[in-house]
């Protein structure tokens, strides 16, 4: 046996690793693009040379980063830390668009891993853009809805009536009549159209869910909000996600009436 004591590895603080993380996770994150040195790191930030130095020590004594013959650059703890932060920063969004929904609303497994797009300071329709977005580049729309704006209505009709899109869609009664008495026109060019069918139901749809599907993948998007008035998208393509949004958009049409075309 050897008479040299192995040193034992450093154990990190797990409330300070997210301290850190908090106030750093942009000189880390600027560390991924590729190695820097620190002058070139403080050219690169929006902070003070001070505070530039201080984050890059406090960095280098959790281990989250390292010095190299090219720079400081991550180390294999400090790239897994980052993307477990940003997991947690992108939860933390989840908080307010979740509040009002029961416990049991959504299969936890669905959020993992996605992205929460809600109203900022340089964009108050931020959300409803990436909807809009969505729609317009979408090749077929699955889901339910307990509510739809005449600016959705208008992009769905229009790429309807052009063949460009296809959807199988569920509405409340009162959604559901509502198109019929205030966009008629609308409404019978969508119903007759051979790619759509749309359905009608009497149970609470507690917010929208669209399987959004283009050429080459599908996405699980999440209109949340209050009385009709959506406040964020989360939006996820995780397998996880795909299974729990199927199996949601068949539960609730085999409740549901189809609309006669």
């Amino acid at each position: 046996m050897s008479d040299v004591a192995s040193e034992s590895p450093q154990i990190t603080d797990a409330d300070e690793l997210i301290e850190i993380l908090s106030r750093r996770h942009d000189i880390l994150r600027s560390l991924l693009d590729a190695p820097k040195e620190r002058h070139v790191l403080v050219d690169h930030l929006d902070a003070s040379k001070s505070t530039v130095y201080k984050g890059i020590s406090q960095l280098r004594d959790l281990e989250l980063i390292e010095s190299t013959q090219v720079g400081l650059q991550p180390t294999l703890f400090g790239i897994v830390a980052l993307r477990q932060y940003d997991e947690m920063a992108r939860t933390a969004g989840l908080g307010d668009l979740l509040a009002l929904l029961p416990p049991d609303a959504i299969d936890p497994s669905a959020l993992v891993g996605a992205e929460v797009v809600t109203p900022d300071n340089h964009s108050v329709d931020r959300h409803l853009t990436r909807i809009e977005t969505m729609l317009r580049n979408a090749d077929m729309i699955r889901g339910f809805s307990p509510a739809v704006s005449p600016k959705y209505l208008s992009i769905l009709h229009q790429r309807i009536i052009d063949g460009e899109l296809s959807a199988k869609i569920i509405f409340t009664e009162e959604i559901m009549t509502n198109l019929q008495q205030e966009y008629p026109s609308e409404t019978d060019d969508i119903l007759s159209a051979s790619d759509v069918t749309l359905w009608r139901t009497d149970m609470e749809l507690p917010f929208t869910l669209l399987l959004v599907s283009s050429s080459d993948s599908t996405e699980v998007c999440l209109e949340l909000g209050e009385e009709g008035h959506a406040t964020g998208l989360v939006i996820n393509d995780t397998a996880k996600s795909l299974r729990w949004a199927e199996a949601e958009y068949e539960h609730y049409k085999q409740m549901a009436v189809q609309v006669p075309g």
